[in-house]
């Protein structure tokens, strides 16, 4: 006699596999893509406050602005990365800078497997992905590899990610 035939059906929770052993099923969950944009947050386990300050403050927004300029392809975005880049390191500095900033930006964005998210231009709050790339970028300055190598693979969902922290340590290396 069977296990359904003396206590009925399994729960829907379950699932029997092809050697008719018992399994739990994989919650289904909606694709990133479809569901809607973050809100901002008061806090979250990544970046307790998601409000950053000095150089953090820096690489978020200029990420936000570089990857909304791609993302939308409006070239103000990159004059707004730009103007914060120039009036915080100076001219020299700022040329050197956003050039790394833009390599890194477009390999995360050509790396990954997904949509990556950033607020708006002038939300002082960073969401899930901007503290992501902050904390790549703080990782390489510190030689925490296995830290910078995780941040990496959370942002981009993908296993390919030497161009993403090479980069991610290049743009750190000059700041």
């Amino acid at each position: 006699m069977t296990w359904w035939a003396i206590y009925g059906p399994l729960p829907r929770r379950f699932a029997i596999n092809n050697s008719g052993a018992h399994m739990l099923r994989r919650k289904q969950v909606p694709a990133r893509d479809n569901l809607a944009p973050a809100v901002p947050q008061s806090g979250c386990a990544t970046c307790p406050n998601r409000c950053l300050t000095g150089a953090e403050k820096l690489v978020g927004v200029g990420f936000r602005y570089w990857l909304a300029g791609y993302q939308t392809g409006d070239i103000a975005c990159w004059e707004q990365a730009w103007n914060v880049f120039a009036n915080d390191l100076g001219s020299t500095k700022a040329k050197a800078a956003i050039t790394e900033l833009s390599c890194w930006v477009r390999t995360i964005k050509s790396s990954s497997r997904r949509t990556i998210e950033v607020y708006p231009g002038p939300c002082r709050l960073f969401c899930q992905d901007e503290c992501l790339a902050v904390s790549m970028v703080a990782a390489s300055q510190h030689n925490l590899c296995p830290a910078l190598r995780a941040n990496a693979f959370c942002l981009i969902e993908n296993s390919d990610i030497h161009s993403v922290v090479e980069g991610a340590q290049t743009f750190g290396d000059l700041l």
